[in-house]
């Protein structure tokens, strides 16, 4: 039995594909069709920063270290919310701050 080849997709073509993916009413599994590709390979292309324009510049993102605080320092930080669960701050921890347009997600986790 004959081996298969694989093919060979120049970069243009990968992002010009998952490019198409993205538009509204698109499918993955039709693109990939329309250009005779498997829609698994179109999905790894996506999550490619190389050939998937909205991942562009998602590399790195700015970390502000900041010193410990003593537990007297921090009370005044701390405001109760119920939807929020309570933390230890006597522990080590590690909290993730992103920052997007019109919103704040933070992320405090303790470190074990």
């Amino acid at each position: 039995m004959a081996g298969r080849t694989r093919q060979h997709w120049p970069d243009e073509v990968k992002r010009r594909v998952v490019v198409e993916t993205y538009a509204e009413g698109a499918s993955v599994a039709e693109v990939a069709l329309r250009y005779g590709i498997n829609a698994n390979l179109v999905f790894i292309w996506r999550k490619d920063r190389r050939f998937n324009p909205r991942l562009a510049g998602a590399d790195l993102v700015p970390v502000e270290i900041t010193p410990d605080l003593d537990h007297v320092s921090l009370q005044p930080q701390l405001k109760a919310r119920p939807d929020v669960p309570a933390f230890d701050t006597e522990s080590p921890s590690i909290e993730i701050v992103r920052r997007r347009p019109g919103q704040r997600r933070s992320k405090h986790s303790p470190m074990r």
